[in-house]
């Protein structure tokens, strides 16, 4: 059994996690037009903006798409949040699907399947695994 630092760790290491969220969004140049629609002139838009950005809303200075909570365009941050969900202890090296899952019950980005699709490609120790199975199925 885990021991309860690892809980209470993993908790704190997603606040973090959105905290660092909070202040990188309007960084994001890819964002700062939803941002801008959403925080300031939502009613004004015309009916094209509207209709292209219904999905997402703005609370607590979070971006949301579809109820998840977005990831602004950052390397170190995704890679974060892929090595939370499938490198740590608690998920234990889940293959590209159930990664892709367990991110995206809270999180949202652009091509995040293909990031959790390559990271677990990439994973070292999946990839020893992978290798140990075939060799001994031979």
């Amino acid at each position: 059994m885990l021991p309860a630092e690892v809980f209470a760790n993993m908790l704190e290491e997603e606040l973090e996690i959105v905290t660092e969220i909070r202040t990188k969004l309007r960084d994001d140049p890819s964002l700062e037009p939803i941002i801008k629609f959403l925080t300031e002139d939502a009613d004004n838009a015309p009916p094209s903006i509207q209709k292209a950005y219904r999905e997402y809303n703005w609370e607590e200075d979070l971006l949301w798409y579809r109820g998840k909570l977005v990831v602004p365009d950052s390397e170190t941050m995704k890679d974060q949040l892929l090595r939370e969900f499938h490198n740590s202890p608690l998920a234990g090296h889940p293959g590209q699907q159930q990664t892709l899952e367990l991110l995206s019950c809270n999180y949202w980005w652009p091509g995040m399947k293909s990031s959790a699709k390559e990271w677990v490609e990439c994973c070292p120790i999946c990839q020893a695994n992978r290798q140990a199975m075939h060799q001994s199925l031979r």
